[in-house]
């Protein structure tokens, strides 16, 4: 049997992600090159190491502080409280997150 996204298992694949160290990558380089969504540190740290965050939604952003800047990924998760977090990542980070752009848009 395939589910609706090709699996023959009937399992799921896992949408985009973030992974805890992803994340602190992506936090990292939102606050060096000043970003507008960044996530406070001490929360990220105190994520467990396996932490899967799922990627919610995504829009390409270009503008930090309303000015022009390198285009980047606003992407809003699905913390493990149930609440929703955004952060602005890199492309270059936001390629490299593990999962399917495709399962995540059919998993919305």
């Amino acid at each position: 049997m395939r589910t609706n996204n090709g699996e023959k298992d009937g399992s799921k694949s896992v949408g985009k992600h973030f992974t805890k160290d992803l994340l602190i990558a992506a936090n990292k380089a939102a606050e060096k090159k000043g970003l507008n969504r960044q996530l406070v540190k001490k929360w990220v740290r105190s994520l467990p190491k396996d932490v899967k965050l799922p990627i919610a939604f995504t829009t390409l952003h270009h503008f930090a502080g309303g000015e022009p800047v390198e285009t980047h990924m606003r992407c809003m998760f699905v913390c493990p409280e149930g609440e929703i977090a955004s952060v602005d990542c890199p492309m270059d980070i936001y390629d490299s997150l593990p999962g399917d752009a495709k399962a995540t848009a059919e998993f919305m």
